[in-house]
This record gives structure tokens, sequence and C-alpha cells, in this order.
């Protein structure tokens, strides 16, 4: 397993303008439980995943909304590559 360095970086093809602010990249923080307990596991959708970014980035979810897909791809492999390993190899029964 690779050891993953905190913050991870995103940088954005597409610029966010938020307010006064130009947001040129995401950090994440390392994530904890708390991040992920709201989320729904049978089916987890859009929603929990702006939710999720939101918070380990600090932005608000109106910010994770304005991004482009191609930004938002990227923040979602992010995601998923710190998404429980429990769950990733979980067998359904």
């Amino acid at each position: 397993m690779q050891k993953v360095t905190y913050p991870i970086v995103l940088k954005l093809q597409a610029p966010i303008e938020h307010g006064s602010e130009t947001i040129y990249e995401l950090l994440f923080k390392r994530p904890r439980v708390k991040h992920f307990k709201r989320m729904r596991m049978d089916n987890p959708g859009m929603d929990d995943a702006v939710e999720i970014i939101s918070q380990l980035t600090g932005h608000p979810p109106s910010v994770i909304d304005e991004l482009v897909m191609e930004d938002m791809d990227a923040a979602s492999e992010i995601l998923g590559n710190l998404f429980p390993a429990s769950r990733k190899t979980t067998k359904q029964r």
C-alpha cells in the first residue's frame, strides 16, 4: 500500500470564481470516519461526493458545485482512493 501525504493537491483545469477569490486548487485533508458516516453506502451519488469533497477541502458545497466535469472526475478519483479499503473489497451477499 502506497503512503499518502496530506494535503493532497488537485490543481484545477478550470479555476473557480467565488466572490472576490479565484480558487486554483483544492487541498484534500486526511479523511476521518465522520466524513463518510452520512454517506449512502448502498447507492452513493453525486450529492454524497460533493458533500465529502466539501468537508475534506474546506470549501462550501456551492464551490464544489461549480467544478467542471474534468475537475470533478479528478476530485472523485482522489475521493475513491481515500475510501476505506474494507468498503472497496467487501463482497455483496
